[in-house]
């Protein structure tokens, strides 16, 4: 467990827990040079259709993006354009998720505790 836990968030609470940061092994991070020139960061979809349908929703969004911000670069706003794309972009959004395998937001919720039983008593009643 001790292997999971970061060792810069370690360090900030007490000196036992740096300590036990410091006898963690270091784990290089990651650059954000290395995650962007990934296309799909979760690995390839094992479906090829629907690898090809995430793709084409990731370049409908990027269309949409370019519509974006020529529509905010107008010195007059439409707003009713504006939200139209936002409402178009979270469907995409919401497509490109599914068609990627990644689960919805609060659907992986933390396994219940289990209870423990009380110990026994000391000794025998009566």
């Amino acid at each position: 467990m001790q292997d999971t836990i970061r060792r810069d968030i370690l360090t900030r609470f007490t000196r036992e827990t740096g300590r036990a940061a410091r006898a963690l092994p270091r784990v290089p991070r990651t650059s954000q040079r290395s995650l962007s020139s990934v296309e799909n960061p979760s690995g390839p979809s094992p479906d090829p259709f629907l690898s090809d349908q995430r793709n084409k929703t990731r370049a409908q969004m990027a269309k949409i993006n370019e519509k974006m911000t020529a529509e905010l670069a107008k010195e007059e706003l439409d707003a009713q354009a504006i939200d139209r794309l936002a409402a178009a972009w979270a469907k995409l959004g919401e497509l490109e998720r599914t068609f990627d395998g990644r689960p919805a937001p609060g659907t992986l919720r933390p396994r219940p505790e289990r209870r423990q039983s009380a110990p026994p008593l000391p000794g025998p009643l009566g």
